[in-house]
């Protein structure tokens, strides 16, 4: 299966994300860290929906059931379940398809039923059980949000199939006992989000001072190689000479001797580009921006060049997978050594899914448009579920292997784009 392309977008004007994205990224936060957990409570759902509708028909009968309720109950929970097989151009709506599914099945289904059965003492407890579900599968603002959203929807549905029977006193009794439910669960949902914050806000201060401390022995390794490629010209014609001399000197191979100042080259080289992983390890963790100081105008053509000479493909087949086009050249205001890294990020990870895969390409073009440049970043490797998607681009996320990767690169290329005053996508 052929994954998304990475879409790198260097417009003439800001992009700004729309009022859905924000939506979209903050439910996202609120259910991500469920994970499998996900499934399970979705199949759950697709039973007990379907279960209960024969306990309170013919176990305990109840004033009112409905099947046309319980079936779209099992219906969105099973979707929810089978989400990764659903088609692509589906797949896109998971976050909204999400929420609609949880206001559904939680706070509209378990209020209409409890108002449709007069208050009847089984929803009562229902409805509070659903609530107590609802705090522990949402943060606290979507809680409040769906909480609301859903009772008045069922309290309009109610309104308009039914007489308005339920007494004020029962009005007045449960109602208070939900937002006791609802305002509680938000101050703990809020409480734990500030811990792991805090949690997080440790972790990212410790990688940051390993950042800085890692400044001083590259710079003096730099240094060392500078001062020996000052030298090296001036030792290699001693040692030429003493050669053409017949001094008793070792032998070393002329290609091993036009290799040094090579290698000092990539000494120096090697340094300036940890230098730049430690500025993305520092960007992440919020104590440095990337801002306009040191730009200047590049051909993405160019950087692209450079980043394929000199990124560390393990065999010539494995650069062979690269098909790159490089017509259509346009420049941009930005930092050279920042897009080639941004290239390093995209290759290593596509390198690495169709690896997975056992085959596989990798595909570059440019496209200049009118108000916007694009480059395309394609690989046919295993892609990226539809779920992940989402969160690809935050800090410290990965999909990959435990171990394999430390989740700084994607969100890396994103805040140089952003720092660029474009976009990835």
């Amino acid at each position: 299966m052929a994954g998304p392309d990475q879409v790198l977008l260097f417009p003439a004007r800001l992009s700004v994300r729309g009022f859905y994205q924000l939506a979209r990224d903050l439910f996202i936060q609120s259910v991500s860290y469920l994970g499998p957990t996900l499934t399970t409570i979705s199949v759950v759902g697709v039973v007990m929906f379907a279960a209960y509708y024969f306990v309170w028909v013919y176990i305990f009968p109840q004033p009112y059931e409905s099947l046309l309720l319980r079936l779209i109950g099992s219906l969105l929970c099973l979707l929810v379940a089978a989400r990764r097989y659903l088609p692509a151009w589906l797949r896109r709506y998971d976050p909204l398809f999400w929420f609609v599914t949880i206001l559904y099945v939680l706070p509209f289904f378990f209020t209409y039923m409890l108002l449709k059965n007069d208050s009847s003492q089984v929803w009562l407890m229902s409805t509070m059980a659903a609530a107590f579900l609802l705090v522990l599968l949402v943060d606290w603002l979507n809680l409040i949000g769906i909480f609301v959203a859903g009772t008045a929807l069922a309290w309009a549905c109610y309104a308009a199939t039914d007489k308005i029977v339920v007494p004020a006193s029962f009005y007045l009794e449960t109602v208070p006992v939900l937002l006791f439910v609802v305002i509680a669960g938000s101050i703990l949902n809020y409480k734990t989000e500030l811990v792991k914050r805090e949690r997080l806000k440790a972790m990212l201060a410790v990688a940051g001072n390993i950042a800085h401390e890692m400044r001083t022995p590259l710079l003096a390794i730099k240094a060392g190689a500078a001062g020996l490629q000052r030298q090296v010209p001036a030792l290699l014609e001693s040692y030429r000479l003493a050669r053409s001399h017949d001094l008793a000197v070792p032998k070393i191979r002329e290609g091993q001797l036009s290799g040094l100042a090579k290698v000092l080259d990539r000494i120096s080289s090697e340094t300036d580009y940890a230098n730049v992983i430690i500025d993305m390890l520092l960007a992440n963790v919020g104590k440095t921006e990337i801002g306009p100081a040191q730009f200047n105008d590049c051909s993405i053509a160019a950087c692209i060049d450079r980043a394929l000479d000199r990124f560390a493909f393990k065999s010539t087949a494995e650069r062979a997978k690269v098909t790159w086009d490089r017509r259509n050249d346009f420049t941009v205001r930005g930092s050279e050594i920042l897009i080639i890294h941004v290239m390093f990020n995209l290759l290593k990870n596509a390198l690495y899914f169709i690896g997975q895969a056992g085959k596989g390409d990798i595909t570059i073009r440019l496209e200049p448009r009118r108000h916007a440049n694009y480059l395309y970043f394609r690989d046919t490797g295993t892609g990226i579920a539809a779920d992940k998607l989402p969160n690809i681009f935050q800090p410290f996320y990965t999909s990959l292997e435990q171990g394999t990767g430390a989740g700084m690169g994607l969100s890396f290329c994103n805040m140089v784009m952003d720092g660029f005053g474009g976009a990835i996508a």
